[in-house]
């Protein structure tokens, strides 16, 4: 599988699974593209299997594997998070690395872990990586941690209506979140969404 093949896999992939609850038009469509991605796993695990320190092939095995995870395919989140370790220790500022890894910590039951990668990527460069860690600290109870790293982000997106509401929200008690924990258990298949 050539690197363009794998990059072009991901990037049809990603809309619908980068997040969860994951977003497909219909079964069929999940099954086609979990059908796509369970190949492109085998593949990627295989490479960084025998490639360990490859940080190209282990960013694409930790993505794929998120998405496995947020798909509800068995040891994704763990193989994710294995690749994310192992890229952190090779690349450790790395704006993508941190953002990607703290972006996948922060859908999951691991969310306070989220924080030190989604801060860093933020120094880095990542801007969105403060409208993330606001949303982990809104989910932890940390309002006033939030409204930092909202604020942090409207510096740079003043014009984003919806994150301007969320911050007049917040000061006004009005806010009310609820928290998905990742995906359902891990049983093998999960169901259609």
């Amino acid at each position: 599988m050539s690197q363009a093949e794998i990059d072009q896999t991901l990037q049809e992939i990603e809309p619908h699974a980068r997040e969860y609850p994951v977003h497909f038009a219909s079964a069929q469509q999940r099954r086609g593209m979990q059908d796509e991605l369970v190949r492109l796993l085998f593949f990627l695990d295989a490479f960084v299997k025998e490639s360990p320190n490859n940080p190209d092939a282990l960013l694409r095995d930790a993505i794929a594997n998120g998405f496995g995870h947020n798909m509800g395919c068995p040891d994704c989140g763990e193989k994710a998070i294995a690749a994310y370790e192992q890229l952190v220790q090779l690349r450790p500022d790395n704006a993508e690395v941190n953002w990607r890894f703290g972006g996948f910590l922060a859908q999951t039951t691991q969310r306070e872990k989220s924080i030190p990668y989604l801060q860093k990527a933020a120094i880095l460069g990542v801007v969105d990586a403060h409208y993330t860690a606001a949303m982990v600290f809104i989910g932890l109870n940390n309002q006033a941690e939030a409204t930092l790293e909202l604020k942090q982000y409207l510096k740079a997106n003043p014009k984003d209506k919806e994150a301007k509401q969320l911050l007049k929200d917040m000061k006004d008690g009005n806010l009310h979140v609820h928290i998905h924990n990742g995906p359902p258990p891990q049983n093998g298949a999960a169901p259609d969404q």
